[in-house]
C-alpha cells in the first residue's frame, strides 16, 4: 500500500512551515520518510472505512481522490503536530476540529452515504459486498 497522501499535499492544507523543519539530529530526508510512514498509518487507518463501505478494491491504485487525501491530512495534522512538540493548547484548534469532520466524513464513506468517485472493481475482485460476503443467519424464533 502506499500513503493516499504526501508530505507535500500535508503541508498545503496549511500547517505551519516550521512544523516541516528538521530536528537539529535528523536530516531532511529521515524526517521526511518519518512523516510519510507517518502519512501511511493514518492512509491505513483511513481505508479501515472504505473497506467497510464493500465498495472498492484496496488497496486503492491510481489516482486517489483529492477528498480521500485531504481526509488523511487532516486526519494526521493534529497527530503530526504533537509530534513535533507543539502544545494542544497554544496552536490553532481548527486542526482538531478538521481531523473531527474528517472522521465524521470517513464514517459516512463506510455507511455509503458518501460514494467516492473511483471505477468498480473489476469482476471476481474482492470487496466487503454482495454475493460471497459474510453474513448472519438464524433459524425462527426459538421462543425464549
Amino acid at each position: 500500500m502506499k500513503p493516499y497522501a504526501s508530505v507535500a499535499d500535508l503541508q498545503a492544507i496549511g500547517l505551519p512551515e516550521s512544523a516541516f523543519v528538521p530536528p537539529e539530529d535528523v536530516t531532511q530526508a529521515k524526517f521526511d520518510a518519518a512523516v510519510t510512514e507517518q502519512l501511511l498509518t493514518t492512509s491505513a487507518m483511513a481505508e479501515t472505512y472504505l473497506r467497510g463501505s464493500g465498495l472498492y478494491a484496496l488497496p486503492l491504485t491510481g489516482t486517489i481522490p483529492v477528498e480521500l487525501t485531504r481526509a488523511v491530512c487532516h486526519l494526521m495534522a493534529p497527530d503530526f503536530l504533537a509530534w513535533r512538540g507543539y502544545n494542544p493548547d497554544q496552536f490553532d484548534a481548527v486542526y482538531a476540529e478538521r481531523a473531527a469532520a474528517a472522521l465524521a466524513w470517513l464514517k459516512d464513506v463506510a455507511k455509503r452515504i458518501v460514494v467516492l468517485d473511483l471505477p468498480a472493481p473489476p469482476p471476481g475482485t474482492p470487496t466487503n459486498s454482495g454475493p460471497g460476503r459474510a453474513g448472519i443467519s438464524t433459524k425462527p424464533k426459538r421462543g425464549w
